[in-house]
């Protein structure tokens, strides 16, 4: 994958009906974020050799063109700390700047953002893969909701210190830049059966 995500890809198109003399013009193809993220796991998973964790060199912006408005790469700097290093469109629409290399956790705000730092933490040191669902602020209401998955990637010494990532966000949040609550978790084992390393279980050392 280059240092970029510079494929484009048509994200809307229009479904027109005619009621009586009104033309109503309907947003019919963008998909729902569970077909994103179900799709990003399983390339991920497409990428594993022997059960291992994918190696980032192994992530190819060609195989995975519809998903790059949403996909971001992000890197391990030190304990409960990430920053990111590619950046899909949907993202920096939603918070009105450019991301790359700024700290995952800044798509969050503040009461969410240490909590955020360990989720991705447990990525990393376990290795596993974290789902997490998230919403806009109650006073944003109609609001947005959504979802981010985070998965691991080794780098090229080995080591699990980058991860592969979506996020997909539905709803109105209005214009200015969305800060977001971290509202559930999920992990999953890299390998079915596995320990999970819950945030609760990291040592003092491993925390921000």
């Amino acid at each position: 994958m280059s240092d970029s995500f510079d494929v484009k890809t048509p994200t809307t198109t229009h479904r027109v009906t005619r009621t009586g003399n009104v033309l109503y013009i309907v947003n019919s193809t963008r998909p729902s974020a569970d077909h994103i993220i179900g799709e990003l796991r399983n390339y991920w998973q497409s990428l594993r050799r022997n059960g291992s964790v994918p190696l980032r060199a192994d992530v190819s912006a060609d195989d995975i063109p519809t998903l790059l408005e949403y996909a971001f790469l992000v890197e391990r700097l030190a304990p409960g700390m990430a920053r990111f290093r590619l950046v899909g469109q949907h993202l920096i629409d939603l918070m009105g700047m450019e991301l790359r290399g700024m700290p995952l956790c800044s798509l969050l705000n503040r009461d969410s953002r240490k909590r955020m730092c360990h989720v991705t933490e447990t990525v990393f040191r376990a290795p596993q893969i974290a789902k997490l669902k998230l919403s806009s602020p109650a006073e944003e209401r109609p609001g947005m909701k959504g979802s981010m998955l985070l998965l691991p990637l080794r780098s090229d010494l080995d080591d699990v210190t980058r991860a592969l990532g979506c996020l997909v966000m539905k709803g109105t949040g209005g214009t200015r830049p969305q800060r977001l609550d971290l509202t559930g978790t999920k992990f999953t084992p890299v390998i079915p059966g596995g320990r999970i390393l819950h945030p609760s279980s990291l040592t003092d050392s491993d925390k921000l």
